[in-house]
């Protein structure tokens, strides 16, 4: 199993050599399989923080140790995840969950029009 610490609903600030500083919000710890995929774990997240997934996605960054310091870390693929998991089975990794209204405007949906 995982341990990770999720930051929710403040504001994620990168600084100099990707040090990570969260402002405001909340915080929730969950535990998670360790081998599941990025998809999953958002799945898994958005659950655990009681967010819609069908008006509301989700970016994640992690927060991993670094040559005796942290550095955030955006996790945007499956092999970054499974790093981050990995990790977090030895030691709680902090996750900053930042969540963005899904605009459906950019997405071509069926068209209405009647065809004459």
């Amino acid at each position: 199993m995982s341990r990770l610490l999720l930051f929710y609903g403040g504001e994620l600030r990168i600084g100099d050599e990707f040090t990570a500083t969260y402002i405001g919000g909340q915080n929730r710890p969950i535990i998670v399989d360790y081998d599941i995929s990025l998809t999953m774990l958002k799945e898994r997240i958005m659950r655990a923080l009681r967010i819609n997934p069908t008006t509301t996605t989700v970016s994640l960054t992690c927060r991993l140790r670094s040559n005796g310091g942290h550095c955030a870390t955006q996790v945007t693929d499956d092999e970054v995840c499974e790093f981050m998991l990995l990790e977090a089975r030895v030691d709680p990794v902090i996750v900053y969950v930042e969540a963005e209204q899904i605009n459906y405007g950019d997405v071509a949906g069926p068209s209405t029009e009647v065809q004459t």
